[in-house]
């Protein structure tokens, strides 16, 4: 039987000497001996993985054309998830190679080749790749920290703040914003309440550098800035009465080009006003809570009565896809979440999550004083976690907003960092931790695929991921097999052994291919290896609770140990999809 294969392109990693550099190169497979056969699946045209039928079987021999790959050069042919340790091999003439290699039938092949020289790179294959993606929870990126806010008594006189810098300080006519949440608990005050202000006395234009806060007169959020003989304002009148009790994201900002004075509330409209006065380098302290310190002798001052979190100042003018961002669909971001190239012009943030005491700038060195004691509250914005922390949000990065929760504290999983090739892995203590989804997962009666990657920290029977408390409920489990894991799916719950103990990280992979309560297959994967299939794996009729990550819905079966990435496709994944995805996870957590 001859087979010719289709050109497909790869990027060649070059070593020198010293420097190692990419080139384009391309290889064509152009016979596996026999006959050309359409119906063999292929890997994509542009990836270097190659899927072969797993019935090809026997002696058969490759044939490989390459470019710019020299003459002389050993091609080595490799299958992913095997042992490869002594490779076939051949050596580059004329461009062209000859391998001769033994297939075995019944398993999945991804053919790959890699030389002295060159070797072929991974396909660069995300999730979001495939149009079926339903759940993408992944613990490097999606899992937040429990969100805490600094909270102002306004009658104990709570303020932040330090003293004059150049860093927070304005020079002549500056471009410069500032963003953050705020809560109001009251709208008591003669004048208002500042949320953060730089001023260095009566509040009547001469001392005014910059202000953010609640104008009690017009009822609205209000910005302010000063130029040593006038000051502008604008109200966010876009938004209209602020309500208490109800968190909102603003955002204010300067810009001198087009000389407007501009405010935002949660990414809606922006009301300017114009100001072509510049602005000023007063000697004032910056302050959190409170401002205008001396107005009018005023005993009422404007301390603040509420919650903030999450502010930020930049001496340039946000962008709107800047502010939209850090809005983030009214999940809000925390310093953590900024990417590198979203700290452009950053001078401090604030995360306010500290639970007393003085408030750090996580970007720069303006820490805050604080006076008269402010506590910590439930805040809005829970940020990437990171060490130690406990997890209250995972969030879905699949583009479908299928978020989990978990508000009580002592049923939140922790986030251990640096465990596995360098990413973390959300960790549940087997007793009752577990993150519910915000929402019902679309359609889960289809046929689904689902992967994840975890490690049990003992033998014991815990849930990664399910539908429903009873036994009928859609989901995966790792089961105590006595000397290794078994890996369990569905209703009835099949079970097969895995080979892995604990404390072994590990992906794994079901395939549902039936609907919603019919009898159909499922197959079981482990480490890129089949291991066992059912013929009875009846799905649950009613789907009546929302997916629980860490433990079935009724809390029973929990899970312990960590969970690194969960992955839920609608469909009955291919070859070829399965050894994508199973290939990304081998990759990233160096399995």
């Amino acid at each position: 039987m001859k087979i010719v294969w289709p050109l497909f392109f790869v990027f060649i990693l070059v070593f020198g000497v010293i420097d190692k550099v990419y080139c384009e190169s391309n290889v064509m497979i152009t016979e596996v001996a026999g006959i050309k056969t359409p119906d063999i699946p292929l890997g994509d045209e542009f990836r270097p993985d190659v899927v072969l039928d797993p019935s090809l079987a026997g002696d058969i021999n490759i044939d490989i054309s390459t470019t710019n790959v020299p003459d002389g050069t050993t091609v080595k042919i490799k299958f992913r998830d095997e042992d490869n340790s002594n490779p076939p091999h051949g050596i580059v003439e004329n461009g062209m190679v000859t391998i001769p290699v033994t297939l075995e039938a019944g398993n999945v092949k991804v053919l790959y080749a890699e030389t002295d020289s060159y070797y072929t790179e991974l396909a660069s294959f995300l999730p979001t790749d495939d149009s079926g993606l339903k759940l993408w929870l992944k613990a490097d990126d999606g899992a937040k920290a429990v969100s805490m806010a600094a909270n102002f008594l306004r009658y104990n006189n709570q303020y932040l703040s330090i003293p004059d810098n150049p860093s927070i300080s304005l020079e002549s006519n500056q471009d410069f914003s500032i963003a953050l949440w705020v809560n109001l608990g009251s709208k008591y005050g003669s004048w208002g309440q500042s949320f953060i202000n730089k001023d260095n006395g009566t509040g009547r234009g001469e001392p005014i550098e910059y202000g953010l806060g609640y104008g009690t007169r017009a009822d609205r959020f209000r910005f302010i800035l000063g130029n040593g003989s006038s000051y502008g304002y604008v109200d966010a009148n876009g938004l209209g009465v602020p309500e208490i009790n109800k968190w909102y994201f603003v955002v204010a900002w300067h810009d001198s080009e087009k000389d407007t004075l501009n405010i935002q509330v949660n990414n809606g409209e922006i009301d300017s006003t114009p100001w072509s006065g510049g602005t000023l380098d007063s000697s004032g302290p910056l302050l959190i809570g409170d401002g205008y310190r001396n107005f009018q002798n005023d005993p009422e001052k404007f301390y603040f009565d509420g919650k903030l979190q999450g502010i930020s100042f930049w001496k340039k003018v946000l962008a709107s896809e800047e502010r939209a961002s850090l809005y983030n669909l009214g999940s809000g971001k925390l310093y953590s979440d900024l990417l590198d190239d979203e700290k452009d012009s950053l001078i401090s943030f604030w995360n306010l999550s500290e639970e007393n005491g003085a408030r750090v700038d996580a970007h720069g060195t303006n820490d805050l004083t604080q006076y008269n004691g402010i506590f910590s509250t439930k805040g809005i914005v829970s940020g990437k976690a990171d060490g130690e922390q406990s997890v209250e949000r995972w969030i879905d990065k699949s583009g479908n907003n299928n978020n989990f929760l978990q508000e009580t504290k002592d049923f939140q999983p922790i986030f251990k960092a640096d465990l596995l090739n360098g990413k973390g892995a959300v960790n549940f203590d087997g007793l009752d931790d577990k993150l519910l989804a915000l929402s019902s997962i679309t359609d889960l009666t289809q046929k689904l695929t689902a992967y994840f990657v975890a490690s049990p920290d003992i033998l014991h029977n815990g849930t990664i991921w399910s539908t429903e408390g009873a036994d009928s409920g859609d989901g995966c489990l790792l089961l105590n097999g006595g000397s290794d894991q078994k890996f369990s799916c569905s209703y009835p719950l099949i079970s097969k052994n895995t080979g892995v103990s604990e404390n072994t990280p590990s992906y794994y992979t079901a395939v549902f291919s039936s609907t919603n309560f019919a009898t159909g297959t499922i197959k079981l994967r482990a480490n890129g290896k089949d291991i066992g299939t059912s013929t009875s794996g009846k799905r649950s009729a009613t789907h009546n609770g929302n997916l629980v990550v860490g433990s079935k819905t009724n809390g029973s079966n929990p899970f312990d140990g960590n969970i690194y990435e969960l992955i839920l496709f609608e469909g009955e994944h291919t070859l070829k999809q399965i050894a994508e995805v199973e290939g990304y996870l081998k990759e990233k957590y160096g399995l």
